[in-house]
């Protein structure tokens, strides 16, 4: 979602995060709005590439949990908590496991139901799992003291922001259609921005690199507020 603001001055979006790849399911694809300046969110712009194809990404995830079933273990995938997760969850559903999911992602799939988007069949974690039940797990939370106790747990990360070892997690699989740094500078280029605000932009590099583009870019951080349209 992005927040369109237009005055005698000109036209400004407050895009945030930036999606360019296929939208989650039952949701419409981002509209490009053309704006003098954009306040965006850069998280992922040091990224060199696009993320893979959030289909074939859950392809591989559901192959992790049948291989790590197969093999006598217990599958836990440490997610983000958004809507492309309810994603994942509905397909591994539909492959045929039961799944256990952490109370945020429990609450999100509520809301999204509440909105009249289709249901994910998960229950709630409190303790172990089954044969065939498979844990999302959201890898910001920390593990609760159940989590702890499979003895036998493979971990996948899907979540796209955390940086793992071989020591950490079995399978490192960044589930997300958000842009990366190219991505969100031909979107720039496409709104036709001359002033860009960034946020979460280590170090302001995604900023001093668009300013080597010929835009007006500078990086906000508290306390520091998006001066609009300055001379």
């Amino acid at each position: 979602a992005s927040l369109l603001c237009e005055g005698p001055h000109g036209r400004v979006v407050f895009a945030g995060p930036v999606g360019l790849g296929a939208p989650p399911n039952h949701t419409q694809v981002a509209e490009i709005r053309p704006a003098n300046a954009v306040c965006l969110d850069a998280t992922f712009a040091s990224r060199e590439s696009p993320f893979a194809p959030v289909s074939e990404t859950i392809e591989q995830v559901v192959r992790f949990v049948q291989d790590a079933l197969s093999a006598g273990q217990q599958p836990v995938v440490r997610t983000s908590v958004d809507a492309i997760t309810l994603d994942l969850g509905r397909a591994l559903g539909q492959a045929g496991f039961a799944v256990r999911a952490h109370a945020s992602l429990v609450k999100l799939g509520e809301v999204y139901k509440a909105a009249g988007l289709p249901p994910v069949s998960w229950r709630p974690f409190s303790s172990g799992l089954g044969k065939h039940e498979v844990l999302l797990f959201p890898a910001a939370t920390k593990p609760t003291a159940a989590m702890l106790k499979l003895t036998s747990a493979k971990v996948a990360i899907t979540a796209p922001f955390v940086q793992t070892s071989p020591d950490t997690a079995a399978l490192h699989l960044p589930l997300s259609n958000m842009a990366c740094g190219k991505e969100l500078l031909a979107y720039l280029k496409a709104a036709g921005a001359k002033e860009v605000a960034t946020l979460n932009d280590l170090e302001g590099r995604f900023a001093a690199h668009l300013r080597t583009q010929g835009m007006q870019a500078y990086a906000l951080g508290p306390p520091a507020q998006m001066p609009l349209f300055t001379p």
